[in-house]
């Protein structure tokens, strides 16, 4: 009766396993790991009108992706031209006193990517986030105004990131 039971049970496990992996599969759900950088696009040269803390973060993120940032087009196999961060802020939710008890703050970034050859590959990102109102500790409010603001820099610069290594050669 027992080695009936651990057949059971065996089985049963192994059919929750493949259920499992099925859904997972069917979900789109996948492992992303380090991808490289498109090779007719791997040394670039970044041209934008975003602030400086931004650009060097942006040119950090790409080397660290295994992009060869250059200084001058000349000395590049494409052109990475980014125009200025928009970010914008929305009233989401409001509480009973009438007070905002939430904002969405929206970003967009867009620009082009020009390969030696002259093709150009537009670029147009936008991602939000959201924060909480606290109407009693305005200080509070802007603090958490800011860390958002950075946590969706950092959001927009992982999508360009995805964006440029899909690119196709």
């Amino acid at each position: 009766m027992s080695f009936l039971t651990s057949r059971l049970k065996n089985a049963t496990a192994l059919l929750l396993t493949l259920c499992l992996a099925t859904v997972l599969s069917s979900c789109g759900w996948q492992l992303r790991g380090q991808h490289q950088p498109p090779a007719a696009y791997k040394v670039l040269t970044l041209n934008s009108s975003l602030s400086d803390a931004n650009q060097l973060q942006l040119s950090y993120r790409l080397n660290e992706g295994g992009w060869i940032v250059k200084d001058t087009p000349a000395d590049s196999q494409a052109l990475l031209n980014l125009d200025k961060l928009n970010i914008r802020q929305r009233t989401q939710t409001i509480n009973s006193a009438g007070e905002v008890a939430e904002y969405e703050l929206v970003g967009q970034l867009t620009g082009q990517l020009v390969s030696q050859h002259g093709d150009v590959t537009p670029i147009s990102i936008t991602t939000q986030v959201w924060y909480d109102n606290d109407v009693t500790r305005v200080a509070a409010t802007q603090l958490e105004k800011e860390a958002r603001t950075r946590e969706l820099v950092d959001k927009l610069f992982n999508l360009l990131i995805l964006r440029l290594q899909s690119v196709d050669n």
